[in-house]
């Protein structure tokens, strides 16, 4: 039997296909089959059939199943990251194996995972980052990967993975339980954290911001710091800091060398429709997702999607639902991979305008500055949104190329602005642009209280991480205790 275009003999037993891993996790739990019938009220042949993966398992039955085991979303989305790897067996455009995948985990904060697996052989190489910490890997596998769980994420902080050699990666809520038995590195405590990125402008903003925040004496707020953190943690993160902005370059943020994103719909529909069967969803299941999506956003409760829209969709008929191609993206979790959808620009004033994008969209979007005179003024595209801002200088008059950017748009964020000189016409779209230059690696605050919000966003994240509060946080900076 294969699953996605990988033989299940290739991968271990527990992972090898949805009905292997919901066999396991009930064993696990010691239940039986009937336990698991009369919980997701089906009968016991229908459990048997999931298991056997005869039949797919109903996504209401698994969110069920993944509330009774207290998986906290861990099931769910391992379930649905199996089928990820998709072969090319009829040479068609796939969504993977690439170098670089990303995503941001709305809602509630707390504990995720990136499952990482070679697309050939036993090995896999690269690092993770959620800001300008992360960790690196580069370890002997085997096909069924690793994982790199974090005890807390920020919807404000995106985990991202870039990997030495094309791959799969998928992304989930919750703790992968031990006795997968698989091999795995873990941001708790600080444990397997790097200093991944030394020279982003925003380290320049923290480093200014502990001393503005600090009422002791200057001179010992490192040690303090130092004591906070852990002795052997901070010297090994300030030697990786001081040794890799001396010497070595940070890690590149260009995507060049992975697969393109569709660019015609019947591609962008099939690879819709590969990724809904990997994700072991059914059209009525996807339909599903992309109305919370809506429902979410705050839109009207009437506005939903159905299964017969999905069909439609999928058969290349017209659809009613707008933006559906970029909905359907967010529910299979492709962080926009698989969609391109232009947003309309307004002009606010001469050289400044405005792209607003639907509210429940997450992921990236892009910008393109294309000359519209003769001879277009020079100078730089701006980009502005909450509390960041991002420069790139625009090509020569000579050269009239475009110059196209792409921006991480996180949950609730207001429209983007934007700014250009004369002569510049501006288009906005969500999803991935292939060649685009990364706006996210090189932004910086948009100003001084800005950056102590961010600061602020960031604080949480690693006190979490290394198991300290704010009151600990406080008492490191001699901050009178909060009353």
């Amino acid at each position: 039997m294969a699953l996605g275009g990988v033989a299940l003999s290739s991968v271990s037993s527990l992972l090898g296909s949805p009905g292997a891993l919901l066999r396991a996790w009930r064993t696990e739990m010691g239940w039986t089959q009937d336990d698991v019938a009369r919980t997701v009220r089906v009968s016991r042949a229908a459990v048997t059939s999931w298991e056997t993966d005869v039949r797919r398992i109903p996504a209401r039955a698994l969110e069920d199943l993944d509330f009774a085991y207290v998986a906290d979303g861990c099931l769910v989305d391992l379930v649905r990251a199996i089928g990820s790897p998709q072969g090319s067996r009829d040479g068609s455009w796939v969504a993977g194996p690439r170098r670089h995948w990303g995503h941001v985990f709305a809602g509630n904060p707390g504990p995720v995972w990136a499952w990482v697996r070679p697309s050939a052989g036993n090995r896999v190489g690269g690092h993770s980052r959620m800001g300008v910490l992360g960790m690196r890997f580069d370890e002997v596998t085997g096909p069924d990967g690793i994982f790199l769980s974090h005890p807390y994420a920020s919807p404000r902080l995106p985990l991202r993975v870039a990997l030495s050699e094309p791959g799969w990666v998928d992304f989930g809520r919750g703790t992968v339980p031990p006795w997968l038995e698989r091999p795995f590195k873990t941001s708790a405590g600080l444990a397997d954290v790097e200093v991944i990125i030394t020279r982003h402008p925003v380290i320049g903003w923290y480093m200014q911001g502990f001393r503005d925040r600090d009422r002791g004496t200057p001179e010992t707020l490192r040690d303090r710091l130092r004591t906070l953190v852990g002795a052997e943690r901070w010297d090994l993160l300030e030697s990786q800091l001081r040794r890799r902005a001396e010497s070595a370059s940070d890690a590149g943020q260009s995507a060049g060398t992975d697969p393109r994103p569709p660019e015609v719909a019947h591609e962008r529909i099939a690879l819709h429709r590969r990724l809904r069967e990997a994700r072991a969803m059914s059209q009525a299941d996807a339909a599903v997702a992309a109305s919370a999506l809506l429902a979410g956003a705050g839109g009207p409760g009437e506005i939903r999607v159905t299964r017969q829209q999905v069909r439609n969709y999928e058969e290349g008929r017209a659809s009613r639902v707008r933006y559906l191609p970029a909905l359907l993206d967010m529910a299979y979790g492709a962080f926009g991979w698989s969609c391109w959808e232009p947003v309309r620009v307004t002009r606010n004033r001469a050289g400044e305008f405005e792209a607003a994008f639907p509210g429940w969209w997450v992921g990236p979007v892009g910008i393109t500055a294309a000359p519209s005179a003769a001879f277009p003024s020079p100078g730089s595209l701006t980009l502005a949104s909450r509390n960041r801002r991002f420069d790139c200088a625009l090509p020569s008059a000579d050269s009239r190329a475009p110059r196209t950017v792409e921006h991480l748009r996180l949950p609730g964020e207001p429209p983007l602005r934007m700014r250009v000189p004369p002569g510049w016409q501006l288009r906005a779209h969500m999803g991935h642009s292939a060649g685009a230059m990364d706006a996210d690696a090189i932004w910086r605050p948009a100003d001084a209280e800005a950056a102590g919000r961010l600061l602020e966003v960031s604080l949480q994240t690693w006190l979490r991480l290394l198991g300290r509060t704010d009151a600990d946080l406080d008492r490191a900076l001699r901050i009178e205790p909060r009353t």
